[in-house]
């Protein structure tokens, strides 16, 4: 499906609900920042001492990240179950951004990192029990759902998103031909901060374009981040009608899109609550930060 001026043809994605969209897929994961040590020796070059105090950090990003899942997962009174998820070869802790300190004056190689570690809800049968994670107290859940699944040529879709409790989003379009477009925050419409049970719609009325099925036809995909911390930047590029596209890969598009943003003491922040970004050098919280993102698509013809 091309682009058109004024236009888009989209879809998106259903999560932990019965909304209406083909198939979709939906990821958990906790955001820690953690530091890795290692004594230096004469023995060892610095690719090595890198090497273990990586592994120093990747350590202690686990330890941190299961004790903040053991929070976020017990809503009143009722403890979640949840199961860790191994990353692709990354293991169960994959790193986003490194930092290299060095060696210091206690001879010791230093390294930061920030580092992401996926885990799953198992599907909750009791209606009951599933209620819990629409809980502001439960792990960060967004909504996505369409009107239906498939659209014809001529049609409009509208793209609706939910929150269990404050988080910001980026959502990006793929249409048939592999081009991403981010149609949430956009050029009109910067905001990427959205309220607790507040339904958001794409697009909006007073939004400058249209989400309008026009061929190609085909599978059409929309992806969904949200973080209960501002999103890292990505590389974009002004398409018109307020909307930009993604000129990274899908790949870097979500490593960068996880790593939260650090800003100086001072620096501008607009978009971002006070609450949030004054007199702190970093918007992570000191034991972690939540992240989910889902992925559906429709089908267009």
């Amino acid at each position: 499906m091309n682009m058109k001026k004024g236009f888009l043809p989209v879809f998106l994605c259903a999560a932990m609900a019965s909304y209406a969209g083909s198939a979709h897929k939906t990821m958990r994961s906790a955001i820690v920042e953690a530091e890795g040590f290692s004594f230096y020796e004469e023995n060892k070059t610095m690719a090595d001492l890198r090497e273990q105090a990586l592994a120093d950090a990747k350590r202690e990003a686990m330890q941190k990240a299961q004790s903040y899942l053991k929070t976020i997962t017990r809503v009143e009174n009722f403890q979640l179950s949840y199961d860790l998820i191994e990353i692709e070869a990354e293991g169960y802790v994959r790193i986003l951004q490194i930092q290299d300190l060095g060696i210091g004056e206690d001879k010791r190689y230093h390294c930061r990192i920030q580092a992401e570690i996926a885990y799953e809800i198992p599907v909750i049968q009791n209606p009951d029990s599933a209620r819990v994670l629409e809980s502001a107290q439960a792990p960060l859940t967004v909504k996505v759902w369409t009107e239906k699944s498939e659209y014809k040529t001529g049609e409009e879709v509208k793209i609706y998103i939910r929150g269990n409790k404050d988080f910001y989003a980026r959502v990006v379009y793929m249409d048939v031909e592999k081009k991403m477009i981010m149609i949430l925050p956009n050029l009109y419409r910067k905001t990427h901060f959205f309220k607790a049970e507040e339904t958001i719609t794409i697009p909006a009325p007073d939004d400058k374009f249209k989400l309008r099925v026009r061929p190609p036809l085909g599978e059409e995909k929309i992806w969904v981040y949200a973080s209960t911390a501002p999103l890292g930047s990505i590389d974009t590029q002004e398409l018109g009608n307020s909307l930009l596209e993604v000129k990274n890969d899908l790949k870097s598009l979500g490593t960068r899109t996880r790593s939260i943003e650090i800003f100086a003491p001072g620096q501008e922040t607009a978009g971002v609550p006070t609450e949030v970004s004054s007199g702190k050098d970093n918007y992570i919280k000191k034991n972690g930060e939540e992240f989910f993102e889902a992925t559906h698509s429709i089908t267009t013809k």
